[in-house]
């Protein structure tokens, strides 16, 4: 980005390093609104395009609770600061979002229905916000590692998307059940259709969208909701959380299939790792 023929005197031409880049770099406009919040030594701050601002009601209500939970389930935040930017939808229907190093995009359509609307958001800024913690350069020295575990990258993210809303009272337990009950049979569904092993499905296939796609994220929620009952069925009171924990601590130097067997094995028995392991990496048909 730089400083075009006949701008104002003084104006240099500014090139982003590597790492600059890396880091993100976000130029928002005077008209953005700007939603600052400080809690433990860090800040987040909520950036809402001009034609967003049916939005702003959520950050106090909905978001800002959400990140609250997210940091204090991993005892810590992902940067000193953080940038969610919701851009306009441009036409584009429900929402979506992508997180960045030190930032996230997102945008969402408005809905005539509320409570959809909120539900809706309140998943994405979750899911989108779990993110966060796994994201690292460590896993590229091992891309067929993180293929092979994606359904925990994506199914165990979406396990907290719907779990952290529920703890904080903005989603029933009706609605939370249901929704657990919906995508564990559509996880069991997409694994069938697909054929071969939740680890495989990470792999290419993941990309092509269809049945490994749904079998990572539904059919590794389904193992997210397992891991946590068990856990919590032997006597660990954290379940997950702690699990998780662990796996995104920033003294993990990988992310292998191996080194998550050994977190597994350091909080289950034998019994239940073996069948874990099975259920993840054998193509036979299981009875979820």
């Amino acid at each position: 980005w730089g400083a075009s023929p006949g701008s104002r005197a003084g104006a240099r031409a500014w090139s982003p390093t590597p790492s600059e880049l890396a880091d993100d770099i976000l130029l928002l406009g005077d008209a953005w609104r700007r939603i600052e919040t400080r809690a433990n030594g860090w800040t987040a701050t909520f950036a809402l395009a001009p034609g967003s601002e049916w939005l702003e009601p959520l950050v106090e209500e909905v978001f800002v609770p959400i990140v609250d939970a997210e940091v204090e389930l991993f005892d810590r935040p992902p940067r000193e600061r953080f940038l969610f930017a919701f851009g306009p939808a441009e036409g584009i229907p429900g929402a979506g979002g992508s997180p960045k190093t030190g930032s996230m995009t997102l945008f969402a359509e408005e809905d005539a229905d509320p409570e959809r609307t909120r539900q809706s958001l309140a998943h994405l800024v979750a899911h989108e916000f779990h993110h966060t913690w796994g994201r690292t350069d460590r896993s590229r020295s091992h891309p067929e590692e993180t293929d092979r575990l994606r359904h925990v990258t994506e199914g165990y993210t979406d396990y907290y998307a719907y779990v952290i809303p529920w703890r904080l009272g903005q989603i029933s337990d009706a609605t939370f059940h249901r929704t657990l009950e919906s995508r564990m049979f559509a996880g069991a569904l997409a694994l069938e259709n697909y054929g071969r092993s939740l680890c495989d499905a990470g792999g290419p296939d993941f990309f092509a969208g269809r049945d490994a796609y749904q079998a990572c994220y539904a059919a590794g929620l389904t193992m997210a909701l397992w891991t946590d009952l068990t856990l919590r069925r032997h006597g660990d009171a954290e379940g997950l959380d702690g699990l998780m924990r662990d796996w995104y601590a920033p003294t993990r130097d990988t992310h292998r299939l191996e080194d998550w067997e050994a977190l597994l094995r350091s909080r289950l028995p034998d019994r239940e790792v073996d069948s874990h392991l099975s259920m993840i990496t054998s193509s036979e048909s299981h009875d979820w």
